[in-house]
């Protein structure tokens, strides 16, 4: 995730402090043009230095969420560590919109606005590659034993947060997508439930038997609304399978409006409107109320179950109820995650970075409750994550990949899905659609 973007944020920033922190570690003051910072190779100062480090997260425990108040605690944990081991410091917690930090970031810095520690989201990092506003963490992660990097870099995202070779962020877990099914409609549907689709025309049969109107189950539900996991859970998988992409890097324009768009494009709408395996309904609502659906029972199959979903099956009591994987078998799916960064204008970079590393330490990142499946690749030998579902989405992993690594991703994105929109709720032609959409993006946009 990577690069410019010139946009006013609208958000409060809450200030939550922690005192009781001190440190004896030299700080570099200084960073190259290129936000690669000098102080890893510097020698540490003898005199004790106070400083206020600032961590922007996006946690609020006031919310009543579980995952935000866990992984506050564990903000807390990192926090308490970091201040007993460098005294003298102040860790200030700076709290922004999910949605909104990234870009707050890079208007920040651009005013020359102060941060230190950021979570950053892993598919911005080309616009902030443009803007410049993260550190290089290279010299830090070249001081690290080569267990330690290769416990966090088996992560598709790990290149994802990496330009040029050099690291921008530390993934903080692994989000990542499949198809996940019922096995107890399975065999009521007379199929048998340890034996999935392998292929999109299988995945249709299915479908098409598992669907009972009378009984209101439909074979295939996945979200179709107008938020970006339109795309990333129901759309990509598709058009990727069909070999197609939604951008171009070479020519650095959209190409969704291609065969292989139009195609997929088609074949979704005719899920909706021509086999009625997919309802209506899910043009509408929210991304997570197709998890609700699958979890009552309305949805035998659903495309696009996160693996931060798997405590919800735990939950509901259904873990050997569901199976979960990708269709076509072995077929690429859109991975990302929150990153630890740190900011390329902090006065205390040394210090920033030790925070990360706190945060990131074995016996604390496990407290982390927002990663879907752990960040760090020896934490699947802990018995919980040997299940069937872990170990089946850890297998999807193998071929989780980004989407399109422009500066521009979030409007491409909106273009794409306003285009699916358009195709399932209305009788126009699809390719109409798609090249109208994708010719006013490029005309915007073509070369960025």
């Amino acid at each position: 995730m990577k690069k410019i973007l010139g946009v006013l944020l609208a958000g409060a920033v809450a200030l939550t402090c922690f005192t009781a922190c001190n440190s004896s570690t030299q700080e570099n003051s200084s960073t190259t043009t290129d936000g690669a910072s000098e102080a890893a190779s510097q020698e540490e100062n003898s005199e004790t230095e106070a400083a206020t480090i600032r961590l922007a997260h996006l946690y609020d425990p006031g919310t009543g969420v579980a995952t935000d108040e866990l992984s506050y605690e564990w903000l807390e944990k990192g926090i308490e560590n970091f201040e007993a081991n460098n005294p003298g410091c102040t860790v200030e917690l700076e709290y922004y919109k999910y949605d909104e930090m990234d870009t707050k970031y890079m208007s920040d810095y651009q005013s020359g606005v102060e941060h230190d520690v950021l979570i950053t989201t892993s598919m911005l990092f080309p616009q902030h590659y443009a803007v410049g506003d993260l550190l290089n963490l290279q010299p830090y992660v070249d001081q690290w034993d080569q267990a330690e990097v290769e416990d966090f870099s088996w992560n598709p995202v790990w290149d994802i947060c990496c330009d040029d070779g050099d690291v921008y962020g530390i993934p903080l877990g692994l989000h990542i997508r499949g198809l996940v099914y019922r096995k107890d409609l399975f065999e009521q549907a007379g199929l048998d439930p340890e034996s999935p689709p392998t292929t999109i025309e299988e995945l249709l049969e299915y479908a098409e038997i598992l669907t009972n109107p009378d009984e209101n189950v439909y074979g295939l539900g996945m979200y179709l609304g107008t938020e970006r996991a339109n795309l990333e859970c129901s759309f990509y998988p598709f058009l990727w399978a069909n070999g197609g992409e939604i951008w171009d890097p070479e020519t650095k324009e959209a190409v969704f409006a291609d065969e292989t768009g139009v195609k997929t494009g088609q074949f979704v709408k005719d899920l909706v409107t021509e086999y009625g395996v997919t309802p209506q309904f899910a043009i509408s609502g929210a991304y997570g109320d197709a998890m609700d659906s699958f979890l009552n029972g309305q949805y035998a199959m659903m495309e696009g179950f996160g693996s931060y979903w798997i405590a919800n099956i735990v939950d509901a009591g259904l873990e050997d109820k569901v199976g979960v994987c990708a269709v076509p078998e072995g077929s690429s799916r859109f991975s990302n995650c929150y990153s630890l960064s740190v900011y390329a204008g902090s006065k205390h970079p040394d210090l920033a970075m030790k925070l990360v590393e706190e945060l990131l330490a074995p016996d604390v990142i496990t407290m982390y409750a927002d990663g879907g499946l752990p960040a760090r690749q020896s934490d699947y030998e802990d018995e919980k994550y040997q299940s069937e579902l872990y170990l089946s989405m850890l297998e999807i992993a193998e071929n989780g990949r980004n989407v399109a690594e422009t500066v521009n991703y979030m409007k491409l994105a909106d273009s794409v899905a306003a285009a699916v929109q358009e195709v399932i709720a209305t009788d126009g032609d699809v390719q109409e659609i798609f090249t109208r959409y994708q010719d006013e993006y490029n005309a915007r946009y073509a070369g960025e």
